[in-house]
């Protein structure tokens, strides 16, 4: 991996001469946590409106940017707003430039506010139906009660409706700064034509100062279960390791906790996931420069027959990333060459970690490098020393005072 600053602006490429065609992720630090309470959706809303008509392109960079061999990306998390997208080679700068007039000259226009806001209110809709996002978000509210980083990124619907122009003028007129973003390409990259679509807009040198980041206080661990309607005789699970001074080398971690579940799913596991519609992942680590935090979580959908055992192995698969450290040689080897591969085979997934790690660190880990045994132990070590379970549930109401005594059984 390389890096360097572009006015202001500091970016991070991959260079992968078999490619023909070039990912781009573009990271801002304008997510939810930074807004002020009268103002929260701001973040959410303004991830919908910056693509909709900019300065370079008053009809919308994303009539542009669609055009890509992979579809357009944008999300916003607690700390960011992500916009992602891979072009052909040839289109590296016209895309550059896109993506940087979207996200920092938009055009705001009190007609695109109306049509976004009824978009973003059916979605917060959407988001508060949707089982998985649900339990995020307690997860999130358990770990950092009375924080930021505990309220809903996507705000709701009473609040969005409260929010005028100037609102939205003034919050990004604070947040999406060049100093505040990370540009990350990967594939076939050429420098010089990415920092000349730098150039074409941001015309200005900016300082190399990079605003640092809220760290959130420690984590708490808890049990938390809620009722929610429409589970049709289904509970949801998700178990969730959050661990203080996370880094690249915990992200390997969590990436590595599917392989590890895999290779242990006999017993309770294996038939929480042959009755599961969602099966297990691992959510991704997310990186913050003060405190890091390593969110690393399973979730599983079963019927109420099955909740105690999914559960049981749930936890037991989520604290099974501690044991990882023990593994010795050849095995531990082939675990991070395999989390290693899968990152660096794709260039938009590159380009995603590529911006994770030049936000964790100043000089990180580049994905394609492969760590010794010895310093994936130790951010594995870490991870165990450092870290504490959230258990979140969804299930009837009737259920709910009783499910949550067993969780608390288990987890004690």
């Amino acid at each position: 991996m390389r890096w360097r600053h572009v006015r202001g602006l500091r970016i991070a490429w991959q260079p992968q001469p078999a490619r023909n065609s070039v990912a781009l992720t573009l990271r801002v630090a304008a997510g939810s946590v930074f807004e002020p309470k009268e103002q929260t959706g701001a973040a959410h809303f303004l991830e919908h409106l910056v693509l909709r008509g900019s300065r370079r392109f008053p009809l919308g960079a994303l009539r542009l940017l669609e055009r890509s061999p992979k579809n357009f990306v944008a999300g916003t998390n607690r700390l960011f707003v992500t916009l992602s997208v891979q072009v052909t080679t040839e289109r590296l700068e016209q895309a550059t430039v896109a993506l940087l007039d979207a996200a920092f000259f938009p055009l705001l226009r009190p007609e695109d506010i109306a049509r976004e806001r009824r978009v973003v209110i059916d979605e917060i809709g959407f988001h508060g139906a949707t089982p998985v996002r649900r339990l995020l978000d307690l997860t999130y509210e358990s770990a950092w009660p009375d924080s930021p980083f505990a309220r809903s990124v996507s705000g709701t619907a009473g609040g969005l409706g409260r929010l005028r122009r100037r609102d939205l003028v003034a919050y990004h007129g604070t947040r999406f700064l060049a100093q505040h973003a990370t540009l990350a390409a990967a594939g076939a990259v050429d420098f010089g034509t990415l920092a000349r679509g730098i150039e074409r807009v941001l015309a200005q040198p900016g300082g190399r100062e990079v605003a640092s980041l809220p760290a959130p206080p420690p984590a708490r661990a808890g049990i938390v279960v809620e009722s929610a309607h429409g589970l049709s005789g289904r509970v949801h699970i998700l178990a969730a390791l959050v661990a203080q001074n996370a880094n690249w080398m915990t992200h390997l971690g969590g990436r590595t906790l599917e392989a590890v579940a895999a290779r242990s799913d006999r017993g309770p596991l294996a038939r929480a996931l042959r009755n599961s519609r969602l099966g297990l992942y691992a959510w991704d680590c997310r990186y913050y420069e003060m405190g890091n935090i390593g969110f690393l979580a399973t979730i599983v959908e079963v019927p109420q027959s099955l909740a105690a055992d999914a559960a049981r192995a749930l936890i037991g698969a989520i604290t099974k990333i501690r044991r990882v450290a023990a593994l010795q040689g050849e095995e531990l080897h082939a675990l991070c060459c395999e989390t290693l591969r899968l990152v660096s085979d794709d260039p938009l997934e590159t380009s995603r970690h590529l911006a994770d790690s030049m936000v964790a660190l100043s000089h990180p880990h580049a994905p394609t490098q492969t760590p010794d045994g010895d310093a994936f132990r130790s951010a594995l070590e870490a991870l165990s020393k450092n870290s504490v379970l959230v258990v979140a549930a969804l299930d009837e109401r009737a259920r709910v005072a009783t499910f949550k005594r067993a969780l608390t059984a288990l987890v004690t």
